[in-house]
């Protein structure tokens, strides 16, 4: 195996002179310190889109210059939000809100402002974009423009998800939660896809409502359930559902089960508390 070589923060300081140089031109060496910790903030950044990590800063032995990989870096960054604009033309196609006040601002009101301050020279580990609306899993890692794709990927898998169904339901669903929904930082799906599972498990056509009768029987069905088994059957139905929604349903499957293990808390907690309606809303 080839040795690594790690390189010590002296070697990082031409990369960051000649960033320095093109930020402040002749005034590079009186940068305030805030301005130099954004600057080699730049330079670890890129580093890490080129398969480095902060920290570590490392080459595969020693072939690659420094230089080199920060420009690699930068040019992946550059990439990256060039894709990212792509994806975000693409959510904008049919893009619906369902009333989601959150929803509606991350989409139509920060993403664009990420576009026009976004700095990928000078300060590319900036996200600029507050990320309001809650994914699935909460907020994606990282920062810059790697958490703000990651982000726009979780919506645009939401977003392709939820046009498979009427959307009347997801408005009676979302009203059913809460009168005052719209002012909710919570996930569609995540309080979607509880409903869902109850009128699959019944084999409930989606334009029915679950009746006190049906949401008895789903608690005398879901008693028979461990927690494990419950969570593998709406792992199935997740399953099944993306294969008819998506052409590679692989990365959205994963990312629409990862909610997977709250929602199971939550039916069983609703079973044993006999408050049935509070998770199979509609």
């Amino acid at each position: 195996m080839t040795k690594q070589k790690t390189y010590a923060m002296e070697e990082l300081y031409p990369v960051w002179t000649k960033l320095a140089g093109k930020y402040a031109g002749a005034d590079s060496t009186s940068l305030p310190w805030e301005k130099a910790q954004m600057l080699m903030g730049a330079v670890l950044y890129c580093l890490q889109e080129s398969g480095m990590y902060p920290g570590a800063i490392v080459s595969a032995g020693g072939s690659v210059s420094l230089q080199e990989r920060y420009e690699t870096g930068r040019r992946l960054v550059r990439e990256k939000a060039e894709g990212l604009r792509d994806l975000y033309h693409e959510l904008l196609a049919g893009f619906q809100d369902y009333g989601v006040l959150c929803l509606r601002e991350v989409v139509t009101e920060g993403l664009p402002a990420f576009f026009l301050q976004y700095d990928m020279e000078f300060e590319p580990q900036h996200t600029i974009l507050t990320l309001d609306y809650p994914l699935l899993y909460g907020l994606p890692d990282g920062s810059g423009v790697d958490a703000v794709w990651e982000y726009t990927k979780g919506i645009f898998m939401e977003q392709q998800f939820l046009k498979g169904f009427d959307t009347g339901y997801i408005l009676a669903v979302l009203g059913a939660y809460s009168s005052e929904y719209e002012l909710l930082a919570e996930n569609i799906c995540g309080i979607v896809i509880p409903c869902l599972a109850g009128h699959l498990l019944l084999k409930k056509p989606l334009q029915e409502k679950l009746s006190p009768k049906d949401r008895r029987h789903l608690a005398t069905l879901l008693r028979g359930y461990a927690p494990a088994d419950l969570s593998a059957i709406l792992e199935k139905m997740l399953d099944g559902l993306c294969r008819e929604r998506y052409p590679d349903p692989e990365e959205p499957g994963a990312y629409l089960k990862s909610c997977i293990s709250d929602i199971s808390v939550r039916i069983r907690g609703c079973v044993e508390n006999d408050c049935m309606e509070r998770v199979f809303l509609v």
